[in-house]
C-alpha cells in the first residue's frame, strides 16, 4: 500500500518549465501560447501532494481560506496511473476533456506509441497553465503529439485543426475524468460526433482531388521517389530512414512518409507525398485503404520485410500490376495466394544501413569479450495467459521437456508433452496458439540462458543484452541496456570481439547484418532449416558466419575464435567488403529501382 505524506507548501521554480512548454506551443498554436502566457498565477501555492507529485493549491473562489487542489485531487499521480492502466486507448488519437494537473495526460503521452496523439479540451486556462509548469511537455508540443484547444468553440477549432493539418488521424477515444461532469463530457463527445461528420467529408474531398494529380504517364527510371508506410514498428522506420539515405548516391529525390508522428498517419499524408513521385515504394503492406484511391497505371512496389504482417482490408491489397518484392518464402507464397502472379513477386532480403558501416569505422573501440543477443521471456504459465489447470500442466511439461531436447522442433515437443500428461490439444486454434508459444516464447530463451550457462562455465567474459537478464546472476555476466536505436546497438557491436545469437528467426537478419557490419565476428545457433535455400543471397555472408549445434560445439567455437584474432579480424574485414559491395540498403532500391524501369 502507497503511504501517503500529509499535504505541505513546496518551494519550486516552475517558470523555466512553464516557458519552455509555451515556447514549444508557440510553433504550433501561437496565439494559445500567448494567452496561457499572460495569465497571472500568484493565486497559485506550489505544494506536494499527498502521494509526494508536485502540484498547487488554489485560492480562486469565494472562500480563499479553503483552496482547492489542481485538478480536484489531492494525489494526482496515483490517481493518473490507475485512470490511464484502465483505458485502452488500442494506439489511436485520444481526447481528454480536461487538462486537470496534467498527470493524466503525461501518463497517456507516456504510454501510447509516438503516432498517436492527445487532444485535450479545456477552456480553464489558469489550470492549463499551471499543468504547464509542472510537466516538461516540449517534445509532445512540438511533435504533435499534445494539441490544446480551449472547449469554447472546440468544435470549429477542431475541423480547422484537422482540415490544415491532413495527416492527423480524427481521435477516435475519449477519456472520462472524475473531475468533468457528465454534461460537460457529453457537449464535447456531441461536439465530436458532429465534427466527424464535417472532417470526413472534407478528407474524401481532399483525396479525390489528390487522385487525380498523381501522375501516370512517366515511364523512364524514376527520378523522383515516395516511401510510405502504415506500419509504425521501429524495424520498419528505421528501413525507411535507409532508403532516404541512399537515394542521393542513386540520383533520386526521395520522399518518405513513416507513422513516426501523428501528422504522417492519415490517408492523406501518404497521397500527398505520391503526388510529387513518379512512383512509390510501399513497405510491409499491399495498398491496402489507399487501393481505391491509386490509379491504374500509377508504378508501385511493395517490399515486405521479414516481419511483414498481412492483415485483411488494411495491409492487402495489391494491385495486378504491382511489383512485390518479399524476404522470405513464407511471405512469397502467401502474396501469391492473394492473387499476385508469380513473374512480379521477387525475393528481396533486406540491408545494411550504411550507416552502420561509416560509424564503425569511425569508432575505433576496444574490442573487449563476448555479446550475447537476445530477450529471455516469462515462462510462468500466468505470464504466457494460461489459466486452465490442465494446460497449466501440459505447458509446465513443455518447459521442462525443452530443456532436454532442444533440437526439437515445437510440434515434436508440443507431443512429447502430450504424452506424458495424457492431455491432447484438439482445437486447432489452441493448438497453433501453443505452438507460436513454444517456437516464439520457450525455445529461444531456453536457448540464450543455456548459452550463457555454457559461457559461464568457459570461463568466458560476457556480456548479455535483452529484457529478462535482470535475474540472472554470475561472476562473469553484466548486462547492457537495452538499445533504442540502430546506432547503440552499433556501439554495442562494436565493442565486442564476438556477437553470439543462440536463437534466431528471420527477422533477426538486419541485426545480423549490422553485427557484421560493426565488426565483430558473429556466431549464430544452427538454423532448423536450409538457409541458402531460403536466402539465397545471403549465401556469401553466412559462410563468413561460425554456427554450433550443441553446447560443447559452442564452447569449442568460441574458445577457437577467441583465441585467434587475426582470424577475427580477416572474417570481419571480408563481412564488411561483402557488405559494402553488395548487400547495403542502396543495393536493394537499385534493385527496385531496375524493376520501375523494365
Amino acid at each position: 500500500m502507497t503511504t501517503l505524506a500529509p499535504p505541505h507548501p513546496q518551494t519550486a521554480a516552475q517558470s523555466d518549465t512553464l516557458e519552455a512548454n509555451l515556447a514549444a506551443l508557440s510553433s504550433r498554436d501561437e496565439r494559445l501560447a500567448l494567452r496561457l502566457r499572460d495569465i497571472d498565477l500568484s493565486a497559485a501555492q506550489a505544494h506536494s501532494g499527498r502521494d509526494g507529485s508536485p502540484t498547487f493549491r488554489i485560492a480562486d473562489g469565494d472562500d480563499a481560506s479553503s483552496p482547492r487542489w489542481l485538478g480536484r485531487c489531492s494525489t494526482p499521480q496515483i490517481r493518473a496511473k490507475a485512470l490511464i492502466e484502465r483505458f485502452d486507448a488500442l494506439g489511436e488519437n485520444v481526447v481528454v476533456p480536461a487538462m486537470g494537473n496534467g498527470y493524466e495526460v503525461a501518463e497517456l503521452l507516456r504510454r501510447q506509441p509516438a503516432h498517436a496523439a492527445v487532444f485535450v479540451v479545456d477552456d480553464a486556462l489558469f489550470d492549463m497553465a499551471l499543468a504547464l509548469s509542472l510537466h516538461d511537455f516540449r517534445d509532445a508540443l512540438s511533435r504533435g503529439r499534445l494539441v490544446l484547444f480551449g472547449t469554447s468553440g472546440f468544435e470549429d477549432a477542431l475541423n480547422t485543426f484537422l482540415m490544415q493539418h491532413v495527416g492527423f488521424e480524427f481521435p477516435q477515444r475519449m477519456l472520462k475524468l472524475p473531475q468533468v461532469a457528465d454534461d460537460k463530457f457529453d457537449e464535447i463527445r456531441q461536439a465530436m460526433e458532429r465534427s466527424a461528420r464535417v472532417v470526413t467529408l472534407h478528407q474524401q474531398e481532399t483525396a479525390q482531388g489528390l487522385r487525380d494529380r498523381i501522375n501516370t504517364s512517366c515511364t523512364a527510371t524514376p527520378k523522383t521517389l515516395a516511401v510510405i508506410s502504415i506500419d509504425p514498428r521501429e524495424s520498419v522506420t528505421t528501413v525507411g530512414d535507409a532508403l532516404s539515405r541512399s537515394a542521393p548516391p542513386l540520383a533520386v529525390d526521395m520522399t518518405t512518409c513513416m507513422p513516426t508522428r501523428p501528422e504522417q498517419c492519415h490517408t492523406l499524408s501518404r497521397l500527398q507525398v505520391m503526388v510529387e513521385a513518379d512512383a512509390t515504394i510501399v513497405l510491409n503492406s499491399g495498398w491496402g485503404t489507399l487501393g481505391s484511391l491509386v490509379p491504374d497505371g500509377y508504378r508501385a512496389a511493395s517490399w515486405l520485410l521479414p516481419d511483414a504482417c498481412l492483415m485483411p482490408g488494411k495491409t492487402d491489397g495489391f494491385k495486378p500490376n504491382q511489383e512485390v518484392f518479399v524476404a522470405t518464402t513464407e511471405l512469397r507464397d502467401q502474396v501469391a495466394s492473394l492473387g499476385v502472379t508469380h513473374d512480379h513477386i521477387h525475393m528481396l532480403e533486406p540491408g545494411c544501413d550504411e550507416m552502420m558501416l561509416d560509424q564503425a569505422v569511425a569508432t575505433n573501440a576496444n574490442r573487449d569479450g563476448i555479446l550475447l543477443v537476445g530477450p529471455l521471456y516469462e515462462l510462468a504459465p500466468q505470464a504466457c495467459g494460461i489459466v486452465y489447470s490442465s494446460h497449466t500442466l501440459l505447458w509446465s511439461a513443455v518447459c521442462e521437456l525443452a530443456k532436454q531436447h532442444r533440437t526439437d522442433s515445437p510440434e515434436r515437443l508440443l507431443s512429447r508433452a502430450e504424452g506424458s500428461c495424457d492431455i491432447q490439444l484438439t482445437d486447432p486454434q489452441i493448438r497453433q496458439t501453443a505452438l507460436n508459444a513454444i517456437r516464439d516464447r520457450v525455445m529461444p530463451t531456453l536457448a540464450r540462458l543455456h548459452a550463457g550457462s555454457i559461457l559461464q562455465q568457459a570461463r568466458h567474459a560476457v556480456r548479455v543484452v535483452g529484457h529478462g537478464w535482470e535475474s540472472v546472476s554470475g561472476d562473469r555476466i553484466t548486462r547492457a541496456e537495452q538499445p533504442q536505436d540502430d546506432r547503440t546497438w552499433s556501439s554495442l557491436f562494436t565493442a565486442a570481439d564476438v556477437v553470439i545469437f543462440p536463437a534466431w528467426n528471420k527477422t533477426d537478419i538486419p541485426m545480423l547484418f549490422n553485427a557484421m557490419a560493426s565488426g565483430a565476428h558473429v556466431i549464430i545457433a544452427q538454423p532448423s532449416y536450409d538457409v541458402l535455400e531460403h536466402h539465397p543471397q545471403l549465401a556469401d555472408l553466412f559462410a563468413l558466419m561460425s554456427t554450433y549445434k550443441s553446447g560443447q560445439s559452442l564452447r569449442n567455437t568460441c574458445d577457437r575464435v577467441m583465441k585467434n584474432e587475426t582470424f577475427r579480424h580477416e572474417s570481419a574485414e571480408q563481412a564488411r567488403s561483402i557488405i559494402r559491395d553488395r548487400h547495403l540498403i542502396r543495393h536493394r532500391l537499385a534493385t527496385i529501382l531496375d524493376h520501375f524501369a523494365r
